[in-house]
């Protein structure tokens, strides 16, 4: 049964076209749901949700915000605490990420997929371009030709993400 649920392209296209079986709301797929509530989102919000998006949607750290970039025009709002957790709070009333007590964060790959599926070529770009140097600066640094084995613990918390990043 399980292998139904695996994550692929192809299977997430299938359920997020799934209708309702009864055929009294045939233009209501899980789809367009997740569409209506994401389309209703707080800008910044929606903005959160992009950039975290384009990253491995499990244990996505907080302190990947924190990394002291000096972000610029509509993604500010990250460089100020009191701002970015109010951005996370739609996303977390809705469900549409859910916070853990050991300083990370997860969204749904529906989620996921369903907010990559609606975004313009510009707004891709424009968040690729935000999430980049962010995870440049969160992403430990090789120092002199050494070996990073002692910082492994540092960049087992963000492999996931700077190899899921597209």
């Amino acid at each position: 049964m399980w292998e139904l649920f695996q994550k692929t392209a192809d299977t997430d296209q299938k359920i997020l076209s799934c209708r309702d079986p009864t055929g009294l709301y045939p233009e209501d797929t899980l789809s367009a749901a997740w569409t209506a509530i994401l389309g209703n989102l707080p800008s910044n919000s929606a903005k959160l949700l992009t950039l975290l998006s384009l990253v491995d949607p499990d244990n996505i750290p907080d302190r990947l915000f924190s990394g002291g970039v000096q972000l610029e025009g509509g993604f500010a709002f990250l460089r100020n605490e009191f701002d970015y957790r109010e951005a996370k709070g739609p996303l977390l009333n809705y469900d549409i990420m859910s916070q853990t007590t050991a300083g990370s964060m997860s969204i749904h790959r529906l989620v996921q997929s369903t907010r990559l599926k609606n975004l313009s070529d510009h707004n891709r770009d424009e968040a690729f371009n935000v999430m980049l140097p962010i995870l440049a600066t969160c992403f430990p640094k090789q120092v002199l030709g050494s070996h990073m084995h002692e910082r492994w613990d540092y960049c087992e918390v963000f492999l996931a993400h700077v190899l899921a990043f597209d």
